[in-house]
């Protein structure tokens, strides 16, 4: 995680000393329920088809009050951007599991391959990343009346 992200989950959230990547999981879950205070957002669930004996390791799940859906999320706080066997490696859980929704979030972005698989098997793509300057470029900074 960039130090900025890390910055704001120990300032924000907690000063702990975690493994790698579960500050930014944990990070994506208050992000997700910032926007969907009304849902249940869990850090680290573990999960298994209906009839199927093996456990998958989600990230981060929602689960939506009032329709009874399921959003599962894989994080990955890379330096590079994700590529295909990510997103092969988290439709098994989502083929297995059977969500509303499946997302993958990443600091950096993703592969044509990643891209391509994903759009193919429903799974969005999504970014959680310090925001830079460049990220402007074509957005509204303020509204002039």
């Amino acid at each position: 995680m960039s130090d900025y992200l890390d910055n704001i989950y120990d300032r924000h959230i907690t000063n702990e000393k975690l493994k790698v990547g579960t500050k930014y999981e944990r990070l994506a879950a208050v992000v997700y329920k910032i926007f969907e205070e009304d849902d249940v957002v869990i850090h680290d669930l573990r999960l298994r088809g209906k009839g199927k004996t093996a456990e998958h390791q989600i990230d981060v799940t929602i689960e939506k009050q009032g329709n009874k859906k399921r959003i599962l999320v894989e994080c990955k706080d890379y330096n590079d951007i994700v590529g295909i066997g990510i997103i092969r490696d988290f439709y098994g859980a989502v083929a297995q599991i059977k969500p509303d929704d499946a997302i993958v979030v990443t600091t950096k972005g993703f592969t044509k391959g990643a891209v391509k698989f994903a759009k193919d098997e429903n799974i969005k793509l999504a970014i959680l990343k310090e925001f830079n300057e460049e990220d402007w470029e074509g957005r509204l900074r303020r509204l002039f009346y």
